[in-house]
């Protein structure tokens, strides 16, 4: 679990960066495809029976995700961007 998430941290680091050169859309499939993937991935494992630590670490890396993507302030409130996202 900790690999997948330094892996996750590391692409929404990379996205941060290019992120003011690409449109919403483009961030978006990237962000789907590259670390989507991987939190899918970790979702299909943890779905026979997941401690709430590891569930409260997916969270954080997805709101970290939809704030990049949406190129929001890092403590903005992520539900709605979660909900405009469709995640």
């Amino acid at each position: 679990m900790t690999a997948i998430a330094r892996a996750c941290n590391y692409h929404i680091w990379v996205l941060r960066h290019i992120r003011r050169l690409i449109p919403v859309d483009v961030a978006k499939t990237l962000a789907c495809s590259i670390v989507g993937a991987r939190l899918d991935y970790c979702n299909a494992l943890l779905n026979n029976g997941a401690s709430n630590k590891n569930i409260a670490v997916l969270q954080r890396l997805q709101n970290s995700l939809a704030r990049v993507v949406l190129r929001e302030p890092r403590f903005a409130h992520a539900t709605a961007m979660l909900q405009s996202l469709h995640w």
